[in-house]
């Protein structure tokens, strides 16, 4: 019964480890990292790890420049990359579109949703009423409502000034 019991436990050790175990030396079990967005100087770098994709595109409407889609480059590690140059401050949408498909960043955390899509965010400094600021801040709500013109469920923010 123990030694059952043992190898049952040594096989999933085993299992679950050892993919991660022997990846090391492939520059780790996600592969390399990788930096997406990446703003220097009003220029924005933009990132991905598609090892499989024949082609990758950034797509942003709202960012100069982009419109509806400028080429990566595969470099090396299978990582894609492009620099938007000159890029004015501001916060701009943007996703990736590989091999047709589109796709937010993974690498960024930061999304915008607009209708029925979700985009990633990248924001460029330099506007001083963009920029956070040491001011006194109001509180944003966020406030769920049914719509019966829609007849779904709408999401809402609601900002309270300071005071």
């Amino acid at each position: 019964m123990k030694t059952d019991l043992l190898r049952f436990v040594l096989a999933a050790v085993l299992s679950t480890f050892s993919p991660m175990l022997f990846a090391q030396g492939r520059g780790g079990p996600q592969g390399p990292q990788v930096i997406s967005p990446e703003v220097k100087e009003g220029n924005v770098t933009f990132r991905i790890l598609a090892a499989k994709a024949q082609s990758v595109k950034l797509s942003g409407g709202d960012m100069p420049g982009v419109g509806q889609g400028k080429d990566l480059v595969k470099g090396t590690n299978d990582v894609w990359e492009v620099t938007v140059e000159n890029v004015k401050p501001g916060y701009y949408r943007y996703n990736f579109n590989v091999d047709g498909v589109a796709v937010i960043d993974p690498r960024n955390p930061a999304t915008s949703e607009s209708n029925n899509n979700t985009w990633s965010l990248v924001a460029v400094p330099g506007a001083e009423f963009m920029d956070t600021q040491q001011v006194p801040h109001g509180a944003v709500s966020e406030v769920t409502y049914y719509s019966t013109s829609l007849k779904r469920f709408r999401r809402m923010h609601v900002y309270t000034p300071p005071g």
